[in-house]
Order: C-alpha cells, then sequence, then structure tokens
C-alpha cells in the first residue's frame, strides 16, 4: 500500500458529510409528463413506513399523495416494469382510473430479467403512470404487501435523498431545513420545548399521584418512615400481604411523563407533617414527600421498565434507588430486548440512571448464557429525550461471561448497548492449514463511538496456525449526500507452502505480508453533479483470488481514480479519470478474456438520448448521441497464468494460448499491443423512427460512427494504416401483441383460476459495415473496438401465461409460465468470439453474432414450486453451447431445495449443484450443499452445516470436504444476538468451506 492511496481513503473520508433537505408535500397539482401505460402496481417488502401527504390550500379537488417507504427484499412492479431493491420509497397519487408513480430506489437490479435487458443499478428513479383499469373496465387497485407495517412518517438520511431525487423530477427548489412533519401530516416545526437530559424531572412539579390498593391506612407515623430516614412523616400504608398487588401511578398535568409503579407492598410518604388523614383520593406532586415499595416491584414509563426487590423514590429530591435491579428496553430495530442486572441502580433523571455490580444480556433469564459484566454503568437515552434511538452506556471494568466464567476482559465500554462489541467468534481445523481462531468486532460499539450517521466499522483478528495471522477492516457508510465502503484485508508473514486457488492448487508464488485494499465513495454534489472515488489495491496475483474469491467473480474492475458526472434532463457528460496500481487483472471476467486493462487518463464523454427530431410529433423520430474523447493507455498483465489463479495446463492453453508459467504480457507484446497513450475519439449517433402500422409496431434506426485515433496500429496488423475508422448501420424491428382469455380454466393441483396468454413476436433485420476489420484493432472498450458487421437477423417469440392466485378478496395475477424464443443468423463477416450467442437490441454492433437459437424458460408452479431452464444452441457446430435447468421447492418456509445442472460444450463441463435448508426445530436448523463438476469426476465440494439458536445468541458448526482442494475442514462459528447490522463474517460456512471469501479464513 502507497502514500497515494491513502491520501484518497483521507478524501473519501472528508467527502462522507451529511445534509438534509426540506421537501414539498406531495405531488399536489403536478403532473409527470409521461404517457400512461396499462399494467399494474404491487409493491412487497419487509417493512414498510406509510405517510399520507395532504394536498396544499390551492389543490382542492385533487386527491392526496400516499408515500411509502420500503425496506429489506423489496420488490416493485409499476406498470410492466418489474425490478427488486434494497430500499425504495414510492409517491403514488390518484389520478382518474390511473395513478401517477414516482419511485426511488437503492441497489436495484433485475434478478429474474434476460441478460441483455437486465438492470443494476446502485440508485434508480422511475416516473410513470399506470392505468389500472383494463380493456373490461376492471380496475386493480394498487398492492402492498409487507410483513412489517408502520403508520409512520419515515424520516431518515435515505428518505432525504429519496425527496431530493422527487423535487427534482417536479423540477422544485428545496429549502435547507429539517424535514418534520406534525400530527396533523404538514410540514411543521419541531417542537423545541421538550424536557433533555439530566434536567428533566423524574416527578415534574405539576403532577397527581393516584393510588390502588385493596387495603390502605393513614398513619402520622410510622417504624418504615424511620428507618428510611422519613422520621415521623405522616404516611400511607398501602397492601397488607402478598396475595395482591398494590399500584401507586404518577401522571404529570402536560401528559408528557407518567410511571406506573406495582409491588406487593408499598409506603407513601407525605410532606405535610400536620395533615390531618387520607381520604383515598389523588395527590398532588407537592404533597408527597417519597414512596417506598418493596416485593416484585415493577416500574415503567412506557418505554423503559425496572424492576427490584425494593425501590425507594425520593419525590422531594427527585431521586431514586432501586435495590437488586433489572432494567430492560426493547430495540425495536434489532428486534432483540436488552436486560442490565444490578446491585443497585441509582436513578438521577427520566434518563439518566448510575448502576453499581452489573451485568448486561439479552435474555431476561436470571442466569443468561452469554453477558457482559461491569463494576459500574451510566444509561441515559442515545440522542434527545426520549428511547426511541436505544441506549448509550458508560461502563467501567467489563467481562464478557460465558454463564458465570469471565473470559474477556475491557477496561471500559462506552456507546449502545445493543450493539454488542463481539459479533462472532469461531474456530476451525483442517487438515492441511491446522487451527484457527476467529474474531468479528463492532469497532465503534467497541470504542464507544457514536458518529451521529450510518456508519459501519467492523474490526476482523484472526490466529493462525500454519499461515499468517489477519487483520480485517471493513466500512460502510451512508449519508444524505453519499455513501461509501472499505475493505482492507491483511495477512501479516504469510509463509505457505502453497497456494490453494478455486481452480487448483499451486506452488506459492509471493510470502510475507500480504494484503487487499478496496476503498469506494459516491456523493451527490448538487441536484445535477455527482462523483465517484474509488481505490484498489492487491499485495500479489493470488491474494485476492485465494481469499476473496467472491469479490474477484462479481465485483466491477479493480480500479483507482475518479469519476466526475453531470446529469441534466436527457444528457449526460463523465470526466473519468482511472487506472489501475496493480500490472495484473484481477477480476475474473478479465482473465478469461484478453487480460489487459484500460486506463484513462483522462476521458470525457457526452451523451443524449432519445433527443426529439419532430418536436410536433414527440416520440415519432429521436436522435441519440453518444461521444467521447480521452487518452487511454492498455496495461498488459505482468503475470502468469498460474499467478491469475489458472494453474491448469489444459484451462492455461484454452484461455491464454499459453503455458501455466509463462508470462502473459510477454505474448501480448509480441502480438503487437499497443503499451503506450492513445487519443481515441468516438461519435455514435443513430436516429430511431416509429411508425403506426395498425397492429404492428415497426421501428427503423440508422447508426452512423465515427472512431478516429492519433496513431495507427500497425503492430497487430501491418496491412492497416488508417488512423480513424468508419462505421454505419441500418435496420428495422417490427413487432405486435395478441393476448385470449380463457375463463373457464380451474385447476386446483396447478393452482390455475383463469388463464391468459400473451404472444409477443418480434423480428429484426440489421446490417452494417466497417472501414476497419475489428481483428485489427486493439480492444480499449468492447463497445467501441469489438463491434460486429455484416448482415445478421433476429427472429424472436415470447409468451407470458398468466393466471389469478391468493384466494378471495386477495386475488392477483401472476405469470405461471414464460418462454423466450430465439433464433439469430448472420453472414461470415461477422466475428466470432464466442460459442455462446448473444443479441443486444439496443445495440446490435455489440451483439455476439452467428447461426444460433436460444430458449429460456420460467414455470411458477405454485408460490412454492419454481423451475427454470435454458438452452443454447450453435447451429454452425451442430450442438447446445450452454445448457442450464434449475428449480426451488419451498416447503411452507420450514424447509427449501434447490438444484441446478448447467453445461459448457466449449470446455466440455458439466456442473450439478444442491443445496437443503431444513428447520428441524424452532431451535435447530441444517444445511447441506454439494456441486458435482465432470472435469473431476467427483464430488466437487460438499459442505453440512448446523444452527443451533439460543437466548443469547446462535452456535453454527460446519463440515466440509473439498476435493478439489484435497482439504477437510471443521469449523464452529458463536454470534451472539444485538450485533449491530449483523456479521459480515465470511471464514465458517462460506461457499468455499472454512476458507472462503474471507482474509480471515484459513
Amino acid at each position: 500500500m502507497d502514500a497515494r492511496l491513502a491520501w484518497l481513503w483521507i478524501s473519501l473520508t472528508l467527502l462522507a458529510i451529511s445534509s438534509a433537505a426540506q421537501p414539498r408535500p406531495g405531488f399536489g397539482a403536478d403532473e409527470l409528463a409521461v404517457d400512461a401505460v396499462a399494467g399494474r402496481i404491487e409493491l412487497s417488502a419487509r417493512r414498510g413506513e406509510v405517510w399520507r401527504l395532504d394536498v396544499g390550500p390551492n389543490d382542492t379537488g385533487l386527491a392526496p399523495t400516499d408515500r411509502v417507504v420500503l425496506s429489506g427484499d423489496v420488490s416493485l412492479r409499476v406498470g410492466t416494469s418489474v425490478f427488486a431493491a434494497r430500499q425504495a420509497v414510492v409517491w403514488m397519487q390518484r389520478r382518474g382510473s390511473s395513478v401517477q408513480v414516482l419511485v426511488y430506489a437503492e441497489d436495484v437490479d433485475t434478478p429474474a430479467g434476460d441478460p441483455a435487458s437486465s438492470l443494476t443499478a446502485r440508485e434508480l428513479t422511475v416516473a410513470a403512470r399506470v392505468e389500472l383499469a383494463d380493456a373490461n373496465g376492471v380496475v386493480a387497485e394498487p398492492a402492498l404487501t409487507l410483513d412489517s407495517l408502520v403508520r409512520a412518517k419515515g424520516d431518515s438520511a435515505f428518505a432525504y435523498r429519496a425527496e431530493a431525487a422527487f423535487d427534482r423530477v417536479l423540477g422544485r427548489r428545496r429549502p435547507v431545513g429539517p424535514l418534520s412533519y406534525d400530527a396533523t401530516q404538514r410540514l411543521g416545526p419541531e417542537p423545541d420545548d421538550e424536557p433533555t437530559g439530566p434536567t428533566a424531572a423524574i416527578f415534574p412539579a405539576k403532577g397527581q399521584f393516584t393510588l390502588a390498593a385493596k387495603q390502605m391506612s393513614y398513619r402520622p407515623g410510622t417504624a418504615a418512615s424511620a428507618r428510611l430516614g422519613a422520621g415521623d412523616a405522616p404516611a400511607i400504608i398501602i397492601g397488607a400481604g402478598d396475595a395482591e398487588a398494590v399500584a401507586v401511578e404518577y401522571r404529570a398535568d402536560d401528559g408528557r411523563r407518567s410511571l406506573t409503579l406495582t409491588a406487593k407492598r408499598a409506603v407513601v410518604f407525605l410532606a405535610d407533617p400536620d395533615r390531618p388523614g387520607y381520604d383515598g383520593g389523588s395527590l398532588e406532586a407537592g404533597e408527597v414527600d417519597g414512596v417506598y415499595l418493596e416485593g416484585g416491584v415493577v416500574a415503567s414509563d412506557g418505554a423503559l421498565t425496572l424492576r427490584g426487590e425494593r425501590v425507594y423514590y425520593s419525590v422531594r429530591e427527585d431521586r431514586a434507588l432501586i435495590l437488586d435491579a433489572v432494567l430492560s428496553q426493547y430495540n425495536r430495530q434489532l428486534r432483540t430486548p436488552l436486560f442490565i442486572r444490578a446491585d443497585a441502580i441509582r436513578q438521577e433523571s427520566p434518563t439518566l440512571f448510575r448502576a453499581e455490580g452489573a451485568r448486561v444480556s439479552n435474555t431476561g433469564f436470571a442466569r443468561p448464557h452469554l453477558s457482559v459484566g461491569a463494576s459500574s454503568v451510566t444509561v441515559r437515552p442515545k440522542r434527545g429525550p426520549d428511547w426511541s434511538e436505544g441506549l448509550f452506556v458508560d461502563a467501567r471494568n467489563l467481562t464478557l461471561r460465558a454463564a458465570d466464567v469471565p473470559f474477556i476482559w475491557f477496561p471500559f465500554y462506552r456507546g449502545d448497548p445493543s450493539r454488542f462489541p463481539l459479533r462472532t467468534i469461531s474456530y476451525g481445523l483442517s487438515n492441511r492449514f491446522g487451527g484457527s481462531i476467529q474474531t468479528r468486532w463492532d469497532a465503534l460499539a467497541l470504542l464507544g463511538i457514536d458518529p451521529g450517521f450510518d456508519l459501519d466499522v467492523e474490526l476482523g483478528f484472526d490466529i493462525q496456525e500454519q499461515r499468517g495471522d489477519g487483520i480485517e477492516v471493513v466500512s460502510e457508510w451512508r449519508t444524505s449526500k453519499g455513501d461509501g465502503n472499505f475493505l482492507l484485508g491483511l495477512r501479516l508473514d504469510d509463509q505457505p507452502e502453497e497456494v490453494v486457488l478455486a481452480a487448483g492448487r499451486s506452488d506459492p508464488i509471493t510470502t510475507g505480508d500480504r494484503g487487499l485494499l478496496l476503498a469506494d465513495y459516491r456523493a451527490r454534489l448538487t441536484d445535477k453533479w455527482s462523483i465517484f472515488l474509488e481505490a484498489a489495491e492487491t499485495s500479489d496475483p493470488t491474494f485476492a483470488v485465494e481469499f476473496y474469491p467472491r469479490e474477484t467473480r462479481e465485483r466491477r474492475e479493480f480500479r483507482t481514480g475518479g469519476t466526475l458526472v453531470r446529469r441534466d434532463g436527457n444528457e449526460q457528460t463523465t470526466f473519468e479519470a482511472s487506472g489501475t496500481v496493480d500490472p495484473y487483472p484481477v477480476n475474473q471476467f478479465l482473465i478469461t478474456g484478453d487480460a489487459t486493462q484500460t486506463e484513462r487518463l483522462p476521458e470525457v464523454r457526452y451523451a443524449r438520448f432519445a433527443d426529439n427530431i419532430l418536436p410536433e410529433l414527440p416520440g415519432a423520430l429521436t436522435l441519440t448521441t453518444d461521444a467521447s474523447l480521452g487518452v487511454l493507455r492498455l496495461r498488459p498483465a505482468e503475470a502468469t497464468p498460474n499467478e491469475l489463479g489458472v494453474p491448469q495446463a489444459r484451462r492455461s492453453r484454452l484461455i491464454f494460448g499459453l503455458e501455466p508459467d509463462e508470462l502473459i504480457a510477454d505474448q501480448q507484446r509480441a502480438d503487437g499491443l499497443p503499451v503506450d497513450e492513445v487519443t481515441r475519439f468516438d461519435l455514435r449517433q443513430e436516429l430511431t423512427a416509429a411508425v403506426d402500422a395498425g397492429p404492428i409496431e415497426l421501428t427503423p434506426f440508422a447508426v452512423g460512427r465515427v472512431t478516429a485515433y492519433d496513431s495507427n496500429f500497425s503492430g497487430i496488423s501491418p496491412d492497416e494504416t488508417d488512423n480513424a475508422r468508419l462505421f454505419g448501420a441500418v435496420g428495422a424491428t417490427a413487432s405486435t401483441e395478441v393476448q385470449r382469455v380463457y375463463e373457464g380454466i380451474r385447476s386446483d393441483v396447478l393452482d390455475l383460476h383463469r388463464l391468459r396468454h400473451i404472444i409477443t413476436p418480434s423480428a429484426t433485420v440489421w446490417t452494417s459495415r466497417s472501414s476497419i476489420e475489428s481483428s485489427d484493432l486493439p480492444v480499449y472498450d468492447d463497445a467501441v473496438e469489438s463491434i460486429s458487421e455484416g448482415l445478421g437477423y433476429r427472429l424472436a417469440l415470447s409468451q407470458r401465461f398468466q393466471t389469478q392466485r391468493g384466494g378471495p378478496g386477495r386475488w392477483e395475477s401472476v405469470d405461471v409460465l414464460t418462454v423466450n424464443a430465439e433464433y439469430v443468423d448472420s453472414t461470415d463477416e461477422a466475428d466470432r468470439e464466442s460459442t455462446i450467442g448473444r443479441w443486444y437490441d439496443a445495440r446490435p454492433e455489440s451483439s455476439n453474432l452467428h447461426e444460433y437459437g436460444a430458449v429460456e424458460a420460467t414455470w411458477n408452479a405454485s408460490e412454492a414450486v419454481a423451475v427454470v431452464a435454458g438452452v443454447n444452441y450453435d447451429f454452425e457446430l451442430d450442438q447446445p453451447a450452454f445448457t442450464h435447468i434449475g428449480g426451488e421447492i419451498d416447503h411452507a418456509g420450514v424447509a427449501s431445495t434447490r438444484v441446478s445442472m448447467r453445461s459448457f460444450t466449449e470446455t466440455d463441463v458439466l456442473v450439478l449443484t444442491g443445496q437443503n435448508r431444513y428447520d428441524l426445530t424452532e431451535k435447530y436448523s441444517t444445511l447441506a450443499s454439494a456441486s458435482y463438476n465432470s472435469a473431476q469426476g467427483t464430488l466437487q465440494v460438499a459442505s453440512l452445516s448446523v444452527l443451533r439458536r439460543f437466548q443469547a445468541g446462535e452456535l453454527g458448526i460446519i463440515l466440509t470436504a473439498d476435493n478439489i482442494r484435497d482439504e477437510n475442514s471443521f469449523g464452529f462459528v458463536v454470534r451472539p444476538l444485538g450485533t449491530g447490522r449483523g456479521s459480515r463474517f465470511r471464514g465458517i460456512g462460506a461457499e468455499q468451506g472454512q476458507r472462503g471469501g474471507s482474509a480471515l479464513g484459513g
């Protein structure tokens, strides 16, 4: 790691500054400038917060706007578009039989979509107007399915970002100020006269005590009062035995404070020594000197509950003492309780408690399985005067205890006790790597830091028997301005005897200190400008492949640099300066490609989408422009196939054309790969028309493109001396849709109730010419240099079978069966890049063209059974290029089974995988998985894990057998409940057994 990456990380941190903005409520009279589309509105998530925004005083006669904040497994259908997200905000306003909808979502994808049209985005804004009435006039109302529904305003940093997107779409200016709603569901200031902190009173001066018991008596002086230091003050004795409970309730006159006390017996000491008696009515706060209770005392103010054997409240001094006490609170965010037991708890205000000889746990048992002991604990609300955001504690001399046995000691802790500092502790044993002890910690909870925004920092420590010890830091944060991630994985003084990779084993390549750094930050600077910064560096080619295989397969390209983006309407301008610190590729899609990396030093790109050429006929003729100018450089792979995780000679020859120990960069330079900077200009323009041909939608299009370089590439093709390439293409797509409804179809076995069959045929013909062959150019970008030419056509047929499921009162339309088929053929001028053919409607020149056919089918047999299958057939080789089939059965939430089969003809590999999850009881569950690879002719990996749930946490045990690595391993992991966001621990039970996916595995 060098200094420039450290400075980049500092820049990322300094940019993480949040700001809030105040929205105008709802759509009001504003109308989205979009055409209505037929379809449905279906929203589902684990949790939803619903808020109705009233219209303004000048918008009478308009419907209000419903705002829904969704989080957790969010699924959205708006019209005909379906996508999933991590969280989303949806605004809906009824306009006659239609609804105008605006969606702001984050971490969006279309997991069930076709790869050619799938969508993945960090954030997405969708504006639509959905016509809910079908051809028969039947209106399908918007559907909302939630595990947990809250009638609340949904204020959060995410909600602020969503409100900003809402205002941008409607063209509104946003005044600066906090987002808040008052009880009338309109914007209003937050009250500023709430009591806060220790200055608030347990018993405000204006309030009343109410006593309830079957037996009450008045005495001018009692032994109990003398014992408690009350002198001869008059007292009311409540209760006479253990059979009946007594109650004392205090309620402030302003309604902001109430306290309910119950016990077996109680004594109320009165302030007036000359009081003649008590008639059974209410007592003013000034009339009471103190309250003593004993025998199963319970005190609750609605947010916090105190229990103890003996409790004394001094009303005059506004203090309390609870002996043998238990303080408890339920954390709604983590869905877990919190208990603090102590020899004595002193209450100094409604929001300040001090405990002596305390023990903290998340179970109500008197002897918890796992707890934290402390010599002293001070408790107050995390923020503000109430307890809605949890507790904040200041504890000294902490010991982590299993039952009564202490095993870890800390000198102090300051923070939220529900965020248990220890997230996981595990032990693993492998026949190849010996034993290891691994722990994961919540760093903020451990250090008592409250950053004031959504920040999580996790520390990992690994003690290894036969490998270098590991350290890992994982952080993520979100603010109203942006979000970021940070990952640092280190392996100290690692001396492996061999490197074990997913594809097999090889001799050790790098020893000593090894590591990986990944960091990124995305910030919204203004309504139009945003910035994205990233950094990536590895110590050696095999570290990420060995310890972070998931990142090498699924993460975007490992790069270091920044991108500045300006978006305004349908235009976008991008300024990018990025490169690679490592002289070798890390991502698997680069390794299995040409193993080169492209640096942009820098590059600017300008794009305009669908400009109307004929303003009087919107959409009839549109122009899309995409232009870029930049200084580019190719970085050859300064590594061998063996170093990049391809140690097998057969695979190395197939992918690189080299032996495993030959340097890839030497071969690339010998083939003429340019390694100096090249200035490139590229301009692509596409004209698209929309022709109404009755029931047929006809879309002709024409593409013109010029790409110029400041030098030619004679090293690749000596006969090619041109510095510029001209490219042109014309084509047309015709499509239509027909459907038929079968009302009489009913089958309880197949869960069919009415059937609609929708058929969408389409055909595309496309031809193009280029002045330079793609094979004569180095590939800086697949979408620019690696494009096809020649004549090609595509015939496609999409079929959907829909039915009604759910039952009376909750019917909904679902796709029972979808079948998408296509046939593609092209002339010999098109370059064949792979045996698996692909067609991209948006840019046919980016397609992988040859004669092939493809069929994809999905059958949702019921709510519990789904089957997916597909085949890509190469007619030129007269064999399938790729085949897959998979299915899932959900056994009413108790168990689930998944199986899949994938076959790749080019590599002659068949892969079978299976997984079964089974909840044996409420406490025990199992997960078994196995995979078979025909290249090895045996089970590739098999694993079995067992999870035992306790009141205080979870215990998991896993057994793994990996025949590729010749490794058998055993491990177990303990995760306490109440560990904040939940552990990112991936060392035990990960995809590759004990060592998969984490620098701490091994």
